[in-house]
């Protein structure tokens, strides 16, 4: 808080200063009314002449006052899907709530957090807001771009399954499916000075060049074209809500940036995706204590789209780091049955429609991990190493 500073008292006129004092007048409750008259009128132009002149050194201090920044909100939209499985209907639940806890953890109010569920067996639970439709998300974010501040930071969350073709990319929905094109229609008069869209679906890298605007964040699990079912949104919740991503990319500072939190999913994404190996059994194997824990989380539970994990899998230890691609180019058995990476997460917050990043894929290199640093105002990161997600105001440059 900056400190007004107290007014001086205005010294008297020259000419005054050989003046008698005027004798004290007193006004009592108990005077008559012509007495009491007599008493108040007189003071009163010199009272008004004082607050005067004691007004305009406090007027003009304040003008001299540094401007002080508005204080903006972050609001927020998650949406999920129509989920298909209990597998991805568990698994979009947990991420939509552990979204809205990190963003008002990171100091968004509760109020300003809407959600939106595509399963109808939510409705009714707290952290539901409403249901998800392509009318409904569409009337949200287009109130969302009208409420929205300069001084404000706006979060979509996009979390589902997707599909693209030739000419569109679009969210599944009960009933028509959310295009890109006009989602981004409705999201486009949004004024907020921080945006940002976590595309974290099944077509998410086809809704970037719709999406891709300036001062706009837009992450992707994958590019365009890269269709998958992503599991990077899990590892992108692990890296906000712990303090290991702090320094991907960026000077370690006890604060995780949106930038720290990409890098460090994709390269979780990569190891997690690289390590697990199916059996002959046709189980899936994979070892480290983390490793399998998110396993089950995303896989376990039952029913249809769920895996089972084999029996050898070792959670006694540590997750091993691991290769990314064989050192020699070439598959030795034991890279036989490992899954194939596909989810090669891309961030854009230039503005740019046609060339997207990744940390796994530098240019002109093969697969391997080299985060994204942003450390000049056009590199690829600099926005996203400027935000903390349920803050309004962007952090100075690290």
């Amino acid at each position: 808080m900056i400190a007004r500073p107290t007014a001086n008292p205005t010294p008297p006129a020259p000419g005054n200063r050989l003046r008698p004092k005027p004798k004290p007048t007193k006004c009592l409750p108990w005077a008559s009314r012509r007495e009491r008259s007599a008493v108040t009128r007189r003071p009163l132009g010199v009272c008004l002449l004082l607050l005067v002149a004691l007004a305009l050194p406090a007027t003009a201090a304040r003008a001299d006052e540094p401007a002080t920044a508005p204080a903006g909100r972050c609001r927020a939209l998650i949406v999920t899907g129509l989920p298909g499985t209990p597998v991805h209907a568990r698994r979009y639940a947990d991420w939509a709530q552990r979204f809205g806890a990190v963003l008002i953890a990171g100091g968004a109010r509760a109020e300003d957090v809407t959600v939106l569920s595509g399963d109808d067996a939510r409705a009714g639970e707290a952290w539901v807001t409403g249901p998800a439709s392509a009318e409904t998300v569409l009337s949200a974010v287009g109130a969302l771009a009208r409420q929205a501040q300069p001084a404000d930071q706006v979060v979509l969350v996009l979390l589902g399954h997707g599909w693209a073709d030739d000419r569109q990319a679009g969210l599944v929905l009960a009933g028509p499916d959310l295009s890109a094109d006009r989602l981004a229609e409705a999201l486009a008069p949004c004024r907020a000075g921080l945006q940002v869209v976590l595309s974290f679906h099944g077509a998410g890298g086809d809704f970037l060049p719709a999406l891709s605007a300036a001062g706009r964040v837009v992450i992707a699990p994958a590019g365009p074209g890269g269709t998958v079912e992503p599991v990077y949104p899990e590892f992108f919740l692990r890296a906000l809500e712990t303090a290991r991503a702090d320094g991907h990319g960026q000077a370690a500072d006890s604060t995780v940036t949106l930038l720290e939190a990409y890098n460090e999913a994709a390269f979780r994404t990569a190891q997690w995706v690289t390590r697990i190996r199916q059996s002959p059994n046709g189980r899936w194997r994979l070892d480290g204590a983390e490793a399998i824990e998110v396993f089950r989380t995303l896989y376990g539970g039952g029913g249809p789209g769920s895996r089972p994990l084999d029996p050898a899998s070792d959670a006694s230890g540590p997750d091993a780091e691991v290769e990314l691609r064989p050192a020699d180019g070439q598959v030795s058995p034991e890279w036989m049955g490992r899954r194939v990476l596909a989810e090669l997460p891309v961030l854009e917050d230039g503005g740019q429609r046609e060339v997207f990043v990744s940390a796994l894929r530098p240019p002109g290199e093969p697969l391997g991990y080299a985060p994204l640093t942003g450390q000049r105002p056009g590199d690829p990161g600099w926005l996203a190493g400027r935000i903390v997600l349920g803050q309004a105001q962007p952090l100075p440059a690290k």
